[in-house]
């Protein structure tokens, strides 16, 4: 979905809180 948004030119809000959840987990 986060990388279909991108390619799309359109970053939504979920999208920039899905990425910084992924970097939580991820231990970034």
């Amino acid at each position: 979905m986060a990388k279909r948004n991108v390619v799309s030119g359109r970053i939504s809000p979920s999208t920039w809180h899905f990425l910084a959840t992924s970097a939580v987990k991820l231990g970034a």
